[in-house]
């Protein structure tokens, strides 16, 4: 996976006017909106991200201190954009996302390295959440944009991520993450410069065709008035003539006005109460899907992670408890689980009286 290296640039591309400082912190204060909603979502818990802070700095000024021990995230853009940015995150705050996830009541506060399957979980909280920045970015950007896969780093080894050169321009953006009353905290994203200036680009390009896209033509230039027509002699006038009035034809015949009689196609029933047979037939080879279900069961995301070669899983129905029959994912019966000829089958022994409800979905 490419790191977030880039290019030397002259000192003038080392500068961030204060459109581009505004653009930049719009830009990410949308895409770490739509991240904190898919926290949201995950955790069931309220999330909020303030206001990004933007800093210019050189690669050499950047340090972490401040959130170690930390977790840093590559992310790299495959498609609409070239290159990548890394995000540092507090470990204690990985901890308590991942707990909530899991279900899990370990110390957050603890210093030990997360295990397999924390760091497992905090992978797959990274990609729901770059998942729905991008999503954000594309419509935000008007074209598409697409990520990898977020890599995990140990953050000793950031210096190498962020730059080849100490020397060289960087931008870092710090939020504050909080949710619900468990955590309030912040967190670092960290960008080249050969790549913030690619996405500023975009979006005031993307502005700028907005912009122009809601302008009126521009109207039509006036043409230079006509010179003015000498002035005809006044024609003689006429003598007036009263003005005929118009004839009134009458009617050769009265006309026959009657109200609009539609025809009665009757109820859905046919003449003899049962339902059209023909008309029925015209649905008859339309393929249901029908399935036979045992049981059911509810198990948190720790439990799904922990299922292995082996394991059991209880259901909700007792051994000879009869089971669902399923079309179209509609009750209509019930029955026995049996064999027939090395294959499953279903007995029924209970048809459901309102099984007709299949038709009216």
């Amino acid at each position: 996976m490419a790191t977030a290296v880039n290019k030397p640039l002259s000192a003038a591309d080392c500068e961030l006017n204060s459109l581009e400082k505004d653009t930049i912190g719009e830009i990410l204060n949308i895409s770490m909106g739509a991240a904190a909603t898919a926290i949201s979502t995950m955790l069931d818990l309220k999330v909020e991200i303030t206001t990004p802070v933007v800093s210019l700095i050189s690669a050499g000024e950047f340090e972490c201190k401040s959130l170690e021990p930390a977790i840093g995230t590559e992310i790299e853009y495959v498609e609409g954009l070239s290159g990548s940015n890394i995000m540092v995150m507090k470990q204690r705050d990985i901890r308590a996302i991942v707990n909530v996830l899991l279900g899990d009541d370990t110390d957050i506060d603890s210093d030990a390295p997360l295990d397999e399957m924390h760091l497992s979980a905090a992978g797959e909280i990274m990609n729901q959440m770059m998942g729905a920045s991008s999503t954000a970015l594309t419509s935000f950007l008007e074209k598409s944009i697409n990520i990898s896969t977020p890599s995990q780093f140990d953050v000793s080894k950031i210096s190498q991520k962020v730059s080849s050169s100490p020397d060289e321009c960087i931008v870092t953006v710090r939020f504050l993450l909080k949710i619900d009353s468990l955590l309030a905290s912040e967190f670092v994203t960290v960008m080249p410069m050969g790549f913030t200036k690619e996405l500023v680009a975009s979006a005031l390009g993307a502005e700028e065709q907005a912009e122009a896209a809601q302008e009126p033509p521009a109207p039509a230039p006036t043409p230079a008035p006509a010179p003015a027509p000498k002035p005809a002699a006044a024609p003689a006038p006429r003598p007036s003539e009263s003005p005929k009035p118009k004839q009134v034809t009458p009617l050769s015949a009265p006309v026959n006005v009657q109200p609009v009689r539609l025809q009665d196609f009757g109820d859905e029933k046919g003449m003899d109460g049962e339902t059209d047979a023909t008309n029925l037939s015209l649905v008859m080879g339309v393929p249901l899907e029908v399935s036979a279900e045992i049981g059911r069961t509810r198990m948190s995301v720790k439990e799904i992670l922990e299922i292995r070669q082996g394991s059991l899983i209880e259901l909700d129905r007792q051994a000879g408890d009869p089971a669902d029959i399923l079309v179209n994912g509609q009750l209509i019966a019930r029955g026995d689980i049996v064999i027939i000829d090395d294959d499953f089958g279903v007995r029924i022994t209970e048809i459901l009286s309102d099984r007709t409800k299949l038709w009216d979905k």
